[in-house]
């Protein structure tokens, strides 16, 4: 009698594993009957050139004058130099920042001159500093300082020379003069005199100006730039 419970209870058990077998086999087979795609790939976008450079001048162009030797400057001289950035292939827009961040008197080497003898009592080359004049489209400019002047301007693709740099808004063409008199300053011409003793003497070479200019990418998703 026992043994006969035994078996049963095998066979049912035996029975159970069966259908569970069947069963898990039914659901496999159906998994993997149904039908499936898969593919794999990448997505690919070509890098704008950004090739800004400048043109810079390292020397400052007199215009046509007369009284004054070819090649030097004097009260009264005036003339131009140009800052510009060169695009290049650049393919991207960009703003640029010109600023003349100092004006002065160099020796020989290029060094720049602190003091001369000679100056009026009470004045120094800060006074003779003030004699010159930089302008950018008929504005004059604040050289150096703590609020120096910024001059802006924006590359549109297409709008500068790419080999020069020359903007077609004039931003990158500056005036400069050295004014020849001030009748409201009694010590205008003796200050000028002390600069021009000093070449004699040389400790004074020439006069230099300084200038910083900066590219940077327009946000390509501004559309006001």
């Amino acid at each position: 009698m026992e043994n006969q419970k035994k078996s049963k209870g095998t066979t049912v058990l035996i029975v159970l594993l069966l259908l569970i077998t069947i069963v898990a086999v039914a659901i496999a087979s159906y998994a993997w009957a149904k039908y499936t795609s898969s593919t794999s790939g990448n997505a690919v976008a070509n890098i704008a050139k950004w090739n800004v450079t400048f043109n810079t001048s390292d020397e400052l162009v007199v215009s046509q004058q007369s009284h004054v030797v070819t090649g030097k400057i004097a009260p009264g001289s005036k003339g131009t130099f140009s800052v510009a950035p060169v695009p290049n292939d650049t393919e991207v827009c960009f703003n640029y920042t010109i600023t003349i961040t100092d004006a002065y008197l160099v020796d020989s080497t290029g060094t720049k001159v602190t003091s001369i003898s000679g100056l009026p009592s009470g004045t120094s080359l800060s006074d003779f500093y003030s004699h010159l004049i930089v302008k950018n489209n008929g504005t004059t400019l604040t050289i150096g300082g703590a609020n120096p002047t910024e001059v802006t301007g924006t590359y549109n693709l297409g709008s500068h020379n790419s080999t020069t740099g020359a903007a077609l808004d004039g931003t990158s063409t500056f005036d400069w003069e050295w004014k020849f008199s001030d009748t409201n300053d009694a010590n205008y011409d003796a200050i000028d005199t002390a600069v021009g003793q000093a070449v004699a003497a040389g400790t004074v070479q020439g006069l230099k100006f300084d200038y910083t200019i900066t590219a940077v990418q327009v946000d390509p998703q501004n559309a006001n730039h």
